[in-house]
């Protein structure tokens, strides 16, 4: 009957195991997802600022409403990256905390192991 109690919880340690693993990749892709967008925020925003200060150096008219069409562009572009990186926030957020609850069910499974192992080693004394 032993026997079989330890099996089963081996094999249960098994799945959380994989569990626990499938639950670090999507924190770890959640986070390379967000650390990308964070990175394209700040590229459109030194964009933003290049192309203000070109506007503001501007001395040919077409020049200067091109410009600021495409500063418009940038700022669009802007909202559009700060919405995905607030989305991907959270997503890490979500993930790093089903990443802890699948670690707790491991940890407890351990713990189970642990101590079925100890009243096995009392029992056989």
């Amino acid at each position: 009957m032993a026997a079989q109690k330890v099996q089963i919880l081996v094999y249960r340690l098994q799945i959380q195991e994989g569990a626990v693993a499938r639950a670090q990749r999507r924190v770890d892709e959640a986070r390379s997802t967000l650390s990308q967008t964070q990175t394209e925020v700040k590229m459109i925003a030194s964009a933003i600022k290049q192309t203000e200060d070109k506007i503001s150096n501007a001395q040919n008219p077409i020049e200067r409403k091109r410009q600021e069409d495409l500063l418009a562009k940038f700022k669009a572009e802007l909202e559009s990256q700060e919405n995905s990186q607030q989305q991907s926030q959270t997503r890490e957020s979500e993930a790093e905390q089903d990443l802890r609850t699948e670690q707790a069910k491991l940890n407890a499974l351990q713990d189970q192991l642990d101590r079925l192992d100890k009243s096995l080693e009392t029992s056989n004394r």
